[in-house]
């Protein structure tokens, strides 16, 4: 659960509820449902350090992508090199 829901005061929520003429049994049932909710809302909320793993985990898969694909050009220019200087007769 995140902190926003550790820090919520229910019982004050419940107070005001009471006061604006809600029953307990109706302030108890709009409690759990809102708490229900709330948390199924921020179960899927990322968190800063959620993204920066990703942005890391990202950068990490980028640089692999670009080293393959400069040994890939560099090969092909060694290639073409032999192939222009050295042709196979």
């Amino acid at each position: 659960m995140t902190q926003i829901l550790k820090n919520f005061d229910y019982f004050a929520y419940a107070d005001e509820l009471q006061e604006a003429g809600f029953t307990e049994k109706q302030t108890r049932g709009l409690l759990h449902l809102q708490s229900d909710v709330a948390t199924h809302l921020l179960e899927n909320v990322a968190t800063k350090n959620d993204l920066t793993i990703l942005e890391a985990k990202l950068e990490l898969k980028m640089e692999r992508i670009s080293n393959k694909i400069l040994w890939s050009i560099g090969g092909a220019i060694i290639l073409a090199f032999i192939s222009h200087f050295l042709p196979l007769h």
